[in-house]
């Protein structure tokens, strides 16, 4: 806990862990988690956490962060990666997920765990060939944009009925 302690030098070295996550060196910010991590300091450096992913992450990024970092991500996408045949189970620790985009993959079904998404704001799967959705999606109650153009869903679940924020709506 020394980077809690306020002195001057537990000030600087803080300074310094925010630098390191703002870094684009992969091996700066990964040294940065590892400090943070074993410190047990996630809430102090928030901020920058979320600062650094509020643009969003690739699918793929997600799979290569360390599970510290998952409640950070807001934004997921994946575009045209027809080799992604079922949701990383990383993805499914993002619990702060609002948005996922994802385009051109070969996605036929969703998991039960996507429903543990109740901050998800948008969903989009497009050109994907997704042939059916959970009954637990009903849990996305934020959800206002909804679009899952040409795919192959024959049915929505009735637990849709419980998005009361949505707004736009293509499938």
């Amino acid at each position: 806990m020394y980077l809690l302690e306020e002195t001057e030098e537990a000030r600087e070295m803080r300074q310094n862990v925010v630098n390191l996550l703002r870094s684009a060196d992969k091996s700066h910010f990964l040294l940065a988690l590892q400090l943070i991590e074993g410190g047990g300091m996630h809430h102090e450096f928030e901020a920058v956490l979320r600062e650094k992913y509020q643009y969003g992450v690739d699918f793929q990024e997600v799979q290569a962060l360390p599970s510290v970092i998952l409640p950070y991500i807001r934004i997921v996408y994946a575009h045209t990666h027809t080799s992604l045949k079922k949701i990383p189970p990383k993805l499914l620790l993002c619990q702060n997920l609002e948005s996922l985009h994802i385009n051109s993959s070969q996605i036929k079904s969703l998991p039960e765990e996507v429903g543990n998404w109740h901050h998800l704001q948008r969903f989009t799967v497009l050109n994907s060939g997704l042939q059916e959705l959970p009954d637990s999606i009903g849990n996305w109650k934020n959800l206002w944009y909804f679009n899952c153009e040409h795919n192959k869903i024959a049915q929505l679940p009735d637990s849709i009925k419980h998005w009361i924020q949505l707004k736009i709506f293509d499938c």
